[in-house]
């Protein structure tokens, strides 16, 4: 988990940083992006994803396994079976989502509430990413620096989204920024 201390060194998040994430959840789920749903459903066009979990067409049946949730479960299927098993559904996407990170060491510094910036920016992301993943979107992480740049598609639910940006964040910060490598 992200806390305050240096990124390098694995720790415990604080109950701030808990309670952060928790509203970031909270609105995920409350807000939404009429404008911006409407404009890239024009732009875009709806059309079916690769993802699981949907309301839409059926796509296959799997055993349950870790990481799904229970509200997937087919009880059906399960009874007849023996064992529980998940339908996945086809998902409506509407956009590709690309969620850009600077991971340069300037990212390491303090922000005025006492705050790591890079801690501030995966906040950020987190938001982008619940509403994001509310939508059906599909949704990359690139993180760029002076040494490298590197992209994550991402399939999952926001529980693994954050697991996944804070295994990102877990990294060595000694390299510069690079902003023009990352936004070209």
């Amino acid at each position: 988990m992200i806390d305050g201390s240096h990124p390098s060194h694995s720790s415990h998040s604080s109950s701030s940083d808990n309670r952060i994430r928790r509203k970031i959840e909270a609105l995920g789920n409350s807000l939404s992006l009429p404008t911006v749903r409407k404009a890239l459903g024009v732009l875009e066009g709806e059309h079916a994803s690769n993802r699981r979990g949907g309301n839409d067409d059926p796509m296959d049946i799997r055993v349950y396994g870790p990481g799904d949730e229970a509200r997937l479960i087919d009880w059906k299927a399960s009874a007849r079976l023996g064992r529980p098993m998940v339908v996945q559904h086809a998902r409506q996407a509407t956009s590709q989502v690309w969620l850009l990170c600077d991971v340069g060491e300037e990212m390491t510094g303090g922000c005025a509430s006492g705050e790591p910036a890079y801690a501030v920016a995966g906040n950020a992301l987190r938001m982008f990413a619940a509403l994001s993943l509310r939508r059906s979107d599909d949704v990359s992480l690139v993180f760029a620096d002076a040494h490298s740049i590197t992209r994550m598609p991402f399939n999952g639910g926001f529980a693994q989204f954050e697991r996944t940006l804070d295994d990102a964040l877990r990294r060595d910060w000694s390299y510069g920024r690079n902003i023009d490598a990352l936004l070209d």
